[in-house]
């Protein structure tokens, strides 16, 4: 598969499952005056900035073999995320930190099963 098609497809499947439960714990947890179209712009710009680093930064300094890989990406890509929504919902730093890492972790569950569904089953 072509570098950037797939870049595009792991993006959308990030999105499916990432965008939903950041708008819930956004409107349900926080509740506060955060509107609708600022969560979701806010999680698609934290995915597109933090899928580069996941897919194309993360494998040139790490083995993507290593048992730390996975640890090492992910705490690079809730780091960004946690920056993006920590400035873009002015939420506390440690607030942000906490989305991320529910979001990326229900991501990282989830992405095969989204992809599959993308992918029509292939």
């Amino acid at each position: 598969m072509e570098k950037s098609f797939e870049f595009l497809l792991t993006n959308l499947a990030i999105l499916i499952i990432e965008l939903p439960v950041l708008f819930l714990i956004g409107k349900f947890v926080l509740k506060n005056r955060i509107g609708s179209d600022l969560i979701i712009f806010s999680g698609a710009i934290a995915t597109f900035m933090s899928t580069p680093y996941l897919q194309y930064i993360c494998p040139l300094f790490f083995d993507i073999n290593s048992s730390y890989y996975l640890y090492l990406s992910q705490a690079t890509v809730i780091v960004i995320e946690a920056i993006v929504l920590c400035n873009a919902l002015r939420i506390s730093i440690n607030k942000a930190i906490i989305i991320s890492c529910i979001v990326n972790v229900l991501s990282y569950l989830f992405f095969g099963k989204v992809m599959q569904l993308i992918l029509g089953g292939v």
